[in-house]
């Protein structure tokens, strides 16, 4: 198994670790001496991302699911209760690859690529340069839409600038180009 996301609780507490091989996100404590503790199961899904909420729906995390078009919440005791989809302008699907939670706890952010033909293998297909990078956004403060897709090479305004800055803060430096290699 590869860990394949990670993210720590607000209080510093619970380490939520996805094992793509295992199929799985577990949990860990984090000890005031700062040891580990065993890893116990959470969630039962293939993961490739995930990320925490913190504002006022806080105790939430959303994973990506790397073979199907959605993003999936579980609850704290590790149970799906929402899901957002990613739908590309004319049809056709994305895939998920990384997440992050607005700090207000209103916005998923959401990188990935349109989905690949059957049986392409991702690693190449991104040495190849074929993969098409989209960012999308919901809104998942009340009940849960569809994710408006907003690709890198279209408009984003000054305040999903100032809050992809923040999310992109908890899951790293990320690079979003479009088809054409445009940012």
């Amino acid at each position: 198994s590869f860990p394949n996301g990670i993210a720590v609780d607000p209080d510093g507490q619970i380490l939520y670790l996805g094992l793509s091989g295992n199929r799985q996100v577990v949990q860990m404590r984090l000890w005031a001496d700062g040891s580990i503790g065993e890893p116990r199961p959470y969630a039962r899904q293939t993961p490739d991302g995930l990320a925490l909420e913190a504002g006022p729906a806080g105790g939430g995390v959303w994973v990506c699911h790397p073979g199907k078009a959605l993003v999936v919440r579980y609850d704290p005791a590790g149970r799906p209760t929402d899901e957002v989809e990613l739908v590309l302008p004319g049809g056709g699907e994305g895939r998920a690859i990384a997440c992050a939670v607005s700090p207000d706890g209103a916005t998923l952010w959401v990188v990935g690529i349109e989905a690949l033909p059957p049986g392409a293998d991702l690693f190449t297909a991104m040495a190849d340069k074929v993969t098409v990078g989209h960012l999308w956004r919901a809104d998942i403060e009340g009940s849960l839409a569809h994710a408006e897709m907003l690709t890198a090479v279209g408009v984003i305004s000054e305040a999903d600038h100032a809050d992809i800055r923040r999310g992109m803060a908890q899951i790293g430096d990320v690079l979003i180009v479009g088809g054409d290699g445009a940012l």
